[in-house]
């Protein structure tokens, strides 16, 4: 199994050097004004993890190690193994590492990768908690006896649908506001795309379960510290990173508008936000409705199947740890029945002829269909007009031209085009 997610933090690790140097054990940046964090483990040294860099380490009884993810053999991972079942002390904590940070208050999201794998007995136990500066728990999740679940407001586990878990890479995602003792929890698994029975909670498609709003535990309001850690059974426990942000992405003058439409479809592209962590994806939405998804180097979408009518569109951005944009750059529009627009996006790159309702006359000069790479659209295509063939005797004649036809026109009706005029060897061209 490849790490995709491990690949997207290791691109966007390379700007986030902007705003702090990588070394030592921990791999963990520093931003300014921001307590945020970024923790991969790939520059660190394979073998014992030890206690530094933010990481409190306990190998009692296993071993806490940084090693090669299983299945990728590329990226590195911090590797908890608890080899050493204890009948009479099933749950002592056999490895354990905890991240400690500044304490936190407001607003602050989460995210880790991890992976559960048994040695001997499928019905081992591990857990990842949040705690506050008292050691008193705040939230988090558990897997035991074979189920995945959190922990409720009262400290109480409240499973989630049981699925194949086991050996497959689990991405758990904890968005915070502690000022009202609430968070929302996702958890994405390819095992949750096997779920056999039908639950509102999960995304079959994305394999991604989400619950929101739920409260922390006895309603606790700060939390300096996020802990991993085995119990009973033996087994071995892989936490590919751990980011904590508590900046939601931002624009600097955000635009969305509309680049091309028709009566059912509509391209919006927009202006890049930025994040200290790094830009995960975008979202548009028309409403509470989320029409479309692309990843942060895309910054254009055509939404299709849309009715025709007024609409009206904005979109949001999301950083890696699941923060989302307080601004959100917005556009209307009104999609027209009988009304046409060509951009010549789809059509095939070459020599235009005659058809969909252009009528081409190429006898002396040329048109053809290009990528013409603009500022601000670099992706579009555009019609081409090429007059290169000067005859000093008749120097009016077409060469060469487009001409568009559509249905006899009697009342209000308006046209827009957008049009670039290039000179070949002098500026006194005519168009």
């Amino acid at each position: 199994m490849s790490n995709p997610i491990k690949r997207q933090l290791s691109l966007i690790l390379i700007w986030t050097l902007l705003f702090g140097m990588f070394g030592g054990q921990a791999s963990t940046p520093v931003f300014a004004s921001s307590a945020s964090f970024m923790d991969t483990f790939d520059n660190e040294t394979m073998g014992p993890r030890t206690t530094g860099n933010g990481w409190f380490i306990d190998s009692a009884y296993g071993t806490v190690e940084v090693g090669a993810l299983t299945e990728d053999g590329v990226n590195k991972g911090l590797r908890l193994t608890d080899d050493d079942y204890d009948a009479g002390n099933p749950y002592r904590n056999a490895a354990a590492a905890e991240r400690r940070f500044t304490n936190q208050t407001g607003v602050v999201s989460f995210e880790t990768k991890i992976r559960i794998e048994p040695l001997d007995n499928p019905r081992q136990h591990f857990n990842v908690l949040f705690y506050n500066s008292s050691q008193q728990k705040v939230a988090g999740i558990f897997y035991s006896f074979g189920h995945l679940g959190y922990f409720d407001e009262s400290g109480s586990q409240k499973s989630i649908p049981d699925a194949a878990y086991l050996g497959e890479w689990i991405t758990v995602q904890f968005n915070f506001n502690l000022t009202t003792a609430s968070y929302d929890l996702t958890i994405v698994s390819e095992a949750l795309k096997d779920y056999s029975k039908n639950d509102s909670s999960i995304d079959k498609t994305t394999g991604t379960y989400t619950k929101y709003n739920l409260t922390t535990i006895d309603s606790r309001t700060t939390m300096d510290r996020v802990k991993y850690f085995a119990q009973d059974m033996t087994g071995v426990y892989e936490v590919d990173y751990l980011t904590m942000d508590d900046e939601n992405p931002s624009w600097s003058g955000g635009t969305l508008s509309v680049q091309h439409q028709s009566a059912t479809t509509a391209t919006l592209e927009w202006n890049a936000a930025a994040d200290n962590l790094g830009i995960s994806n975008y979202t548009v939405y028309e409403g509470v409705y989320a029409l479309a998804r692309v990843p942060a180097d895309q910054l254009h979408v055509t939404l299709e199947g849309l009715s025709p009518g007024p609409h009206q569109f904005f979109v949001e951005a999301e950083d890696i740890a699941g923060n989302k944009s307080d601004v959100k750059p917005n556009v209307s529009t009104t999609l027209v029945v009988d009304s046409f627009r060509n951009t010549f996006d789809e059509e095939v790159t070459g020599s235009r002829i005659t058809g969909g309702g252009w009528f081409i006359d190429s006898t002396y000069g040329v048109t053809e269909v290009v990528y013409d790479p603009l500022p601000d659209h670099t992706w579009n295509k555009s019609l081409r007009l090429t007059d290169n063939d000067y005859d000093v005797n008749n120097q009016y004649r077409v060469a060469p031209s487009v001409e568009r036809r559509f249905t006899n026109q009697t009342g209000p009706v308006s046209f827009e085009t957008r049009i670039r005029i290039e000179p070949l060897n002098h500026s006194r061209e005519h168009f």
